[in-house]
Formats: structure tokens, sequence, C-alpha cells
């Protein structure tokens, strides 16, 4: 541990622990979500085979969407880019 450190050592390590709990609060879910979207059988788990089939559902469903915002994604970042080179403020003006 770097010298100015080690008398905030018990800090460094609660903080550190903090941000290690925070971050498998949000990364545990989404794993557990992909899994069970994955697996054939939720409750049976991995050992039922893996299935590309809700990708499928979803992306026919959403497929609609998930182009239209990749549409307007590309469509800002051609202004902001336009916009940039002007050497005006991108706020429309």
């Amino acid at each position: 541990m770097p010298e100015f450190l080690r008398p905030r050592r018990l800090l460094v390590v609660g903080q550190l622990l903090l941000t290690l709990a925070l971050v498998a609060f949000m990364v545990v879910p989404v794993v557990m979500s992909v899994m069970a979207g994955l697996t054939v059988n939720y409750f049976r788990g991995v050992s039922s085979g893996l299935t590309l089939k809700w990708l499928e559902q979803v992306w026919s469903m959403y497929q609609g969407s998930v182009w239209l915002s990749i549409e307007i994604r590309a469509c800002n970042t051609c202004d902001h880019a336009r916009y940039w080179r002007a050497g005006s403020v991108c706020a429309g003006t």
C-alpha cells in the first residue's frame, strides 16, 4: 500500500468493500437474468442446455425500436460533428 494511504487503511478497505458490494448488487441480477434467458429450462439451470430462442423472440418484438434508436443516434452524431466543426455550441444555435 502506498505510504500516503497507510494512516487511512481502514477507510480505504471500507470503501473498497462498499464498492465491491455495490458492483455485485448491480451485476449479479444482470448475470442471473441472462442465464435465465439462455437456459432451456430455468428450474433445471444450465444443465438443461442453452438456447438462443429468447433472443429470437426479443429481436422479433423490438427490432424496429432497435433500428430506430441506432438511426437516431447516427443522426445526432452527424449533427454534433457538424456543429463541432463549425465552432458553435451543440445547443441548436
